[in-house]
This record gives C-alpha cells, structure tokens and sequence, in this order.
C-alpha cells in the first residue's frame, strides 16, 4: 500500500523501479495499491484490518513488471527459460517460479549466470544472481545490464555495432532494447 505526498500517485512500475536499487530482489512488492490515506486505529498505528483488499485484476491491474497471464512473452524471457530447462531439466518452466524451489542449487545459478553472460555479452554481478530467483527477474537483471551497457556507448558506438551484428544482435535483445534505443530516442 502507498500513499501518496503528490495529488498522482506513482504508478506501480514506478514503485518498484525506485525499490528494486534498494531492497533486495525478494522483498521488491508484486502488488502496489494506491491509497489516499493509511487506516489507522485509535492508537495511531496501521489499522491492517482497515487495509483494502489488494486489486490483483481489472483496469490497470497489469503493468510492464507484472503483464497479464495471456500477454505475449518477450524473447529474452524465452531465452532465460531455455537456459534454465537445459541446467535444471525441466520441461515446464513458469515465469514467477523460484530457481531454488525447482530443484536448482548454488553451482546451478554459476551455470546459469554464465551462460547468460554469454549469451547477452553483459557481466552480471554473480550475487545478484541469488535475489533474481525468477526467470521474470532475471530477464530484468539482464535488460537492465544490457541498457546499462549501451548506454555507455557514444551513438555512433552503437551504429557500428547494429551494423557488425546485423540481425543476430538485434535478435537476441529483442524489442527490449529496441524500445529503450529505437526510433523514439530523443537524445540525438
């Protein structure tokens, strides 16, 4: 639950960017609600009796964290899934399971961190690894790598290596990249 100090309150995409840089990956909330004011009892504590069920669907229920079940997955999401079929043998792979409650261990996550890394050509902290437990938290462990990483290219940097990498670059990152450095950036 939030409330907010502006007349808008932040969206629940935004909730969680500014948490998931301070809280461990765990702890980042899967459900933001948008409250006016917090219920209190006569004491002055959080009335959590008073608290309002959480919307989890309808208008606005779904945003760019969490999309609905039927949305179409992203390729990079299908890519983590296949690394972790191969390390985990696993057939069924869900996007919000925990690595560990599906049978993976310790040097598991070091198979999977490095085919990842090479995979995407990014270096991923190898502890960050461990709160990143879901394939959806890992596809934004590696998004977010991978952003980080272009973003430090000067523009004609990353001309050159669109044009090096063709579609085989293109490809692996999918619209994810694309959405963040396509058509749309106006830092030119």
């Amino acid at each position: 639950y939030i409330v907010a100090e502006d007349a808008v309150a932040p969206t629940a995409h935004e909730v969680r960017a500014h948490v998931r840089g301070r809280l461990p990956a765990y702890m980042v909330p899967r459900h933001v609600m948008p409250l006016t004011e917090l219920p209190l009892t006569a004491n002055g504590k959080v009335d959590s009796r008073g608290l309002p069920a959480v919307v989890v669907d309808g208008p606005g229920a779904h945003d760019a964290d969490h999309p609905p079940a039927d949305a179409p997955v992203p390729e990079t999401e299908d890519l983590i899934r296949g690394i972790w079929r191969d390390v985990l043998s696993e057939t069924e792979i869900d996007d919000d399971a925990d690595f560990f409650e599906l049978g993976g261990n310790s040097l598991m996550v070091t198979r999977v961190h490095t085919r990842l890394q090479d995979l995407f050509g990014v270096t991923l902290p190898l502890g960050e690894m461990f709160d990143a437990t879901t394939v959806r938290l890992q596809t934004a462990l590696v998004t977010d790598a991978v952003v980080a990483e272009v973003g430090q290219l000067s523009d004609d940097d990353v001309a050159a290596l669109l044009r090096e990498g063709g579609d085989d670059l293109a490809g692996n990152f999918g619209d994810d990249v694309a959405e963040t450095f396509g058509e749309n950036d106006e830092r030119q």
